[in-house]
């Protein structure tokens, strides 16, 4: 058994994931896909398109063979913590071979290059970080500035772009942890990941949500880019999905009615002065999008602000990320689905017993750590605010009563 490990949001699964997949195999040799996927929440601070088993099995029926939960305390949070929390979780598995990445560049050498640089900061690199963010700029371009001062612009460019960012994080983390995970990366295909527009085969995420949201989206726009039936999404978005902008910008207004600046400071990503303006969002129109850009600045871009209300939404604070990105602690694997390759997987990581595996809520919660209660607490309150802001049909605690979803090999691709 040879198996890679991804790090992933699949929000939602698309043919450059499932590209992904197959070429991470051949790559490495790879016989078994383990998935970390993130759950109800995704990294840039919002719901997810679908619920997390829904993601799940599209993932199962287009080459993956376990999907898992990446959970909130690191899948909704900054590249840093998002990639290391993920990679503490793919160590303590004990199965995974290889950890499979995308990126722009597709260059392992330069991007450890990096890496290795950014793992362990020179006193130079640090005292340039210290002045650009003296200068009042956002953390990725003050880091990518102090880069291109200390180790040239070549290697700053590797900073500019999302998957590059994330991949580095990885590679960071795998030196960090002292890993035997092996890193293979894959080059990213067609369109950009902010892309917005459906140019090719390989969509960019963000363009199939663009697609998913407008009127009257059909399976004949969106077969070409998804490798699944698109009906799976479609009738899922018609039956279940409601639009969640409305009713969570109401939740978060109500939120910062009625708490107090000295609550503002506990939340992760503040930094002096930015609660002030957080009472200042009271002032905005109403709509989530209004609150985001009258807390955006230069210092302070959207993504953090997406987390920042996030965390203040789910009562996540500093310290309960602190907690969480420990060294010393790990979480447990919470199961969303497999298939029969998946099933063996989960054996063998069974067998190692480096972390508790949960497949069904209610019988598996007692053998959890306080601390991994407390993550899993936060996965579950999650799960229980995307049914309420993001579904027709409210379903309180979802994570205590869903199976894992189950793909009999004939199902799959």
């Amino acid at each position: 058994m040879q198996t890679q490990a991804i790090i992933c949001e699949y929000n939602p699964f698309h043919n450059g994931h499932a590209y992904q997949i197959q070429a991470g195999k051949e790559a490495a040799g790879s016989t078994h896909t383990l998935a970390l996927m993130s759950g109800s929440v995704v990294q840039r601070g919002t719901f997810a398109v679908a619920d997390k088993w829904l993601r799940a099995r599209t993932a199962l029926l287009s080459g993956a063979d376990l999907v898992c939960e990446l959970p909130f305390c690191y899948a909704a949070q900054s590249a840093e913590y998002f990639a290391a929390g993920a990679v503490k979780i793919l160590n303590a598995t004990g199965v995974c071979d290889t950890l499979c990445f995308g990126s722009e560049a597709g260059d392992l050498e330069a991007l450890s290059a990096v890496a290795q640089s950014l793992a362990f900061e020179t006193p130079a690199f640090r005292e340039a970080l210290k002045a650009f963010l003296g200068q009042g700029l956002a953390f990725p371009k003050a880091r990518e500035l102090a880069f291109k001062a200390t180790d040239g612009e070549k290697s700053a460019s590797y900073l500019r772009e999302p998957n590059n960012i994330l991949g580095i994080e990885y590679l960071k983390a795998l030196r960090r942890t002292h890993s035997a995970i092996r890193p293979v990366t894959i080059k990213r295909q067609g369109n950009a990941y902010h892309d917005t527009q459906a140019q090719s085969r390989y969509a960019s995420a963000t363009a199939i949500r663009q697609l998913l949201a407008a009127p009257g989206a059909g399976a004949q726009a969106l077969k070409p880019l998804l490798p699944y039936d698109p009906a799976l999404l479609l009738s899922y978005l018609k039956e279940a999905r409601v639009p969640w902008e409305e009713s969570y910008a109401k939740a978060l207004l109500s939120q910062i009615h009625s708490q107090d600046l000295a609550r503002f400071r506990t939340l992760p990503y503040m930094e002096k002065g930015l609660e002030f303006k957080l009472k200042k969002a009271l002032g905005a129109s109403g709509s989530y999008d209004s609150i985001v850009d009258t807390l955006t600045s230069k210092r302070a871009p959207k993504s953090r602000i997406r987390r920042i209300l996030m965390n203040l939404s789910m009562g996540f604070e500093a310290r309960d990320l602190s907690r969480f990105a420990a060294p010393g602690f790990v979480p447990c694997l919470r199961v969303l689905g497999f298939n029969e390759k998946g099933r063996a997987l989960l054996k063998a990581i069974r067998e190692q017993d480096g972390l508790p595996v949960i497949t069904n809520t209610r019988a598996n919660i007692t053998r959890l750590s306080p601390d991994q209660r407390a993550c899993f607490d936060f996965d579950a309150r999650a799960t229980d605010l995307f049914s309420l802001f993001c579904e027709k049909q409210y379903r309180y605690h979802r994570d205590y009563t869903q199976n894992p979803v189950i793909i009999a090999e004939k199902e799959a691709l």
